[in-house]
């Protein structure tokens, strides 16, 4: 294998380029999430209304975070199944009455 400085130099511009690029690529579908996410929130905020329950929301966090092997972004849903001020994680629900304000 040829170890020399130039090679070196040259794989290390590509992985910057490809880094760039993730980069680059990652912004974009952050992007298209969180734009998404509001048509979602909204639609089965109106399904949730024909299942009996009226007051209910659900929302969609999309937080942008470094690039890893679980993708760039933290996507979280929040349901906040009665009219009061706070939110839970969908994760949260069945324990509601613990989730932190």
């Amino acid at each position: 294998m040829d170890t020399s400085d130039e090679l070196l130099e040259e794989l290390d511009r590509e992985r910057q380029r490809l880094a760039a690029e993730a980069t680059d690529l990652a912004g974009r579908l952050t992007a298209a999430r969180q734009e998404a996410a509001g048509r979602f929130a909204e639609e089965v905020t109106v399904e949730l209304g024909g299942l009996a329950m009226p007051h209910a929301r659900i929302e969609v966090a999309v937080v942008p975070r470094e690039i890893g092997p679980d993708g760039a972004d933290e996507v979280e849903l929040r349901l906040r199944a009665h009219p009061v001020p706070r939110r839970c994680p969908c994760s949260a629900a069945p324990r509601v009455a613990s989730c932190p304000a």
